[in-house]
């Protein structure tokens, strides 16, 4: 299960919204980022938004079980979770940023997530300032709690 330092930093990036919008990525969206199923007129209420959020959270936290063989402490598991949550299960399987952690090359992993700053906005590809202030929290979770040691 993804700690509260997880939590609390997707709630903040994601930000609650109990009506149904349109995300800069294009996709209907509720609560805090859900997209599966949701049509634009559609409300909801916060218990469901948590409740949305939980199952998405498990689902993240499944692809970075599946996907990373190295050893991880608890603040890079969220700070991954939180990752494959904003970008998706695709996105997270062939990202340069897996390569290199599952290399043990742990120190390299926050680079990686800084690199995913870039949006649509009027069909041009531009930084985002919310993406960036993501990725900068999602390196700094990453590694508050130090790189894992290899047991002998």
């Amino acid at each position: 299960m993804i700690g509260p330092r997880g939590r609390d930093l997707i709630r903040k990036a994601e930000g609650l919204r109990l009506d149904a919008y349109v995300c800069p990525a294009g996709k209907p969206t509720i609560g805090y980022g859900h997209t599966r199923g949701v049509c634009l007129g559609t409300s909801i209420v916060e218990a469901e938004a948590e409740r949305l959020l939980h199952e998405d959270l498990a689902e993240a936290e499944a692809t970075v079980d599946q996907h990373v063989i190295v050893p991880l402490t608890e603040s890079m598991r969220d700070a991954l979770a939180s990752f494959v949550f904003n970008l998706g299960r695709g996105k997270f399987r062939i990202s340069t940023m897996l390569r290199r952690l599952n290399e043990g090359k742990y120190e390299l992993v926050p680079h990686e997530l800084e690199r995913w700053i870039y949006g649509r906005k009027d069909g041009a590809l531009v930084e985002m300032p919310g993406l960036m202030a993501r990725r900068k929290a999602e390196a700094a979770l990453f590694l508050a709690d130090g790189i894992p040691t290899k047991e002998a």
